[in-house]
């Protein structure tokens, strides 16, 4: 686990020392440190590793590792999980792998099968390999890009720059620093900030399931190395056939977790929701010790209770849930009281200054005022149920999305009644009265696409003035852009007309 950057250059003062420690340090949270770095003035190359737990501190896991012959140098970020089955595999082809670190077994994996080696990668990652023997730079990141990956390219200086965060590659003098204002619409739109773009002119994000090539004097290649094919139908499937598979597959990938981390006591996050109760519970399955599970909860008073409109008991149910789920499964659970004693304004600057760019989840100040506890717990490694609900339909649009599908079958005077007397429905919940003014708009289309994101075409001009002012046109080509990903062969739905 760690963090990389990196240059490749054919202009000597980009290679400045200096310049490689500014960027490595400005990701450096703990501390500045001159180690882990490897400049190469005569290949042009640059790189430097950031440690981020102590784990990687010893020898087997140096960064920049390079190879046996020193042809090939590599600096990784993330986990492979399936990291002893390829150790086991470049064994049987004749290869000595001196340890089951995820850096070496890369590497080895690299010099065994060149590029292909990404397709057997199983895991978190981005990484950049300089092979010096045919004078090629490539980076890769992983399918979902859970690993991040930022890259700048000067044609005029001829200077490739990469990093895990966007604050090292601003440290980069050629690096202007000047705000796009497509990332700053796309961020309006979305709520972050979606890859290739970024808040800064210029610089990019390696798109999840991609690798870049680059060659001294020439344009770097993009490549995409996979992509979601299209998912099977269940419909004929028996259910406990279906149980019994996403049963095995979630214990495997816990396991995997488990046994890549094994250096640390087994630890997770443990909300009290339905995500985070059923890791915890497989953790402590598989775990030969108790579990740490850490919560937050909040002080309430009786003030707080009053301007929310709520009962101060019932303002950490979710808290209260994770205690029983704690004691059902036998952890040792910790909980933060985060109280408005605290310097939240303080805590909203250190996000800032976190962040690579804005992020528009709340949640976000609880998360590092969270983490900054665990920290002085001595907890490296924790364990989340996030993400589920993007694979499991968890999200109100996908249950909206559900309405709109039924909606779909009513003639249209029918939706129009049911509309009209919305207020008289016995559940005020069952049906989210957006979901009828969706229905009509016409599938696969901008306008349909439009209604699911923060601001509409029309409210840009009220948000952004000067140089970042619009005009519908360039959302439209956002919206298009994102409408052609997912209309994109490879992505296949039952019920393409709902999907939107």
């Amino acid at each position: 686990m760690g963090s990389i950057v990196g240059i490749f250059t054919a202009t000597d003062k980009h290679l400045d020392r200096n310049l490689l420690l500014r960027m490595r340090n400005a990701i450096a949270y703990s501390g500045s440190d001159d180690n882990y770095l490897d400049i190469k003035p005569e290949d042009g190359v640059a790189l430097g590793y950031v440690p981020l737990i102590t784990r990687d501190l010893s020898a087997d896991s140096y960064q920049p590792m390079w190879n046996s012959n020193h042809t090939k140098v590599v600096v990784f970020s993330g986990t492979i999980l399936n990291c002893r089955e390829i150790r086991d595999e470049l064994e049987t082809l004749g290869f000595h792998v001196q340890s089951n670190r995820e850096t070496e077994v890369l590497l080895k994996g690299y010099e065994a099968w060149g590029t292909e080696v990404v397709h057997k990668l199983n895991g978190t990652f981005a990484f950049a390999i300089w092979d010096r023997s045919v004078g090629k730079l490539w980076l890769a990141r992983d399918r979902f890009g859970e690993q991040p990956l930022y890259y700048f390219f000067d044609q005029l200086h001829s200077t490739f720059i990469f990093a895990s965060e966007l604050k090292a590659i601003l440290e980069h003098p050629v690096v202007s620093k000047a705000v796009d204002p497509q990332g700053l619409q796309s961020y309006l739109v979305f709520g972050y900030v979606p890859s290739p773009l970024s808040l800064v002119k210029g610089v990019k994000k390696l798109q999840p399931a991609h690798s870049l090539i680059i060659e001294a004097g020439k344009t770097p290649q993009l490549h995409r190395y996979w992509q979601l094919q299209q998912v099977a139908t269940l419909q004929s499937t028996p259910e406990a056939e279906i149980r019994d598979n996403l049963r095995s597959r979630f214990e495997l990938a816990v396991k995997r977790r488990l046994d890549r981390n094994s250096d640390f006591s087994p630890a997770a996050l443990l909300s009290g929701g339905l995500d985070s109760t059923l890791v915890v519970g497989m953790m402590s399955k598989l775990s030969k010790e108790p579990v740490h599970t850490f919560s937050t909860a909040f002080e309430i008073g009786s003030l707080d209770a009053e301007i929310w409109n709520t009962n101060p008991n019932q303002c950490n149910s979710d808290a209260d849930v994770a205690k029983a789920v704690s004691a059902h499964f036998g952890t040792k659970h910790s909980q933060l009281i985060i109280s408005g004693r605290q310097d939240l304004i303080g805590t909203l600057r250190r996000c800032v200054r976190s962040f690579g760019e804005p992020h528009s989840n709340q949640i976000n100040v609880t998360m590092l005022l969270l983490a900054e506890w665990l920290k002085e717990q001595g907890i490296a490694v924790v364990m989340t149920g996030d993400g589920s609900d993007a694979i499991f339909g968890g999200e109100p649009r996908h249950q909206l999305d559900m309405q709109i599908s039924l909606l779909q079958k009513l003639p249209s005077w029918l939706r129009n009644l049911a509309y009209a007397n919305r207020n008289k429905w016995p559940v005020k919940d069952n049906f989210n009265p957006t979901a009828f003014r969706r229905v009509d708009l016409a599938p696969l289309t901008v306008e349909r696409l439009s209604t699911w994101f923060t601001y509409g075409k029309g409210e840009f001009n009220q948000l952004l003035q000067g140089e970042y002012a619009t005009d519908t046109g360039v959302i439209d080509s956002i919206y298009q852009e994102l409408l052609k990903s997912l209309l994109s062969k490879n992505h296949i739905t039952s019920n393409q007309d709902a999907l939107l």
